[in-house]
């Protein structure tokens, strides 16, 4: 959806309904200049993939995925060169990703 815009800093996502939705992979990816990233709304119940939907941010700070579930299968390369910063997360979320994150500030959601 927003594949390789190079220009886009921030971005609202807080309507978008991916209720359903089955995957979002490579929505962000390439967005050199996105700093932080809002995903709390999405509902992600009927998804299952999220390959490099984040991928190729190299200034991204700051994620929040507090309201994803944990049905997700494709989490390898969702942070691709996104250095540190940032996760908000719920702890089962993240126990399928903890070996792919280094250096970022995790804070655990109910």
């Amino acid at each position: 959806m927003f594949y390789n815009c190079q220009s886009l800093t921030s971005i609202n996502v807080s309507n978008f309904n991916t209720s359903n939705t089955n995957g979002i992979g490579k929505m962000f990816y390439g967005c050199s200049s996105l700093t932080s990233i809002d995903l709390s709304n999405f509902d992600t119940k009927n998804m299952t993939g999220f390959d490099s939907m984040i991928g190729s941010c190299p200034k991204l700070t700051y994620v929040d995925i507090s309201s994803f579930t944990t049905n997700i299968t494709e989490l390898s390369i969702f942070f691709k060169e996104a250095k540190r910063g940032t996760l908000r997360v719920k702890k089962e979320f993240f126990d399928k990703m903890y070996d792919i994150l280094i250096d970022w500030t995790i804070i655990f959601v109910e």
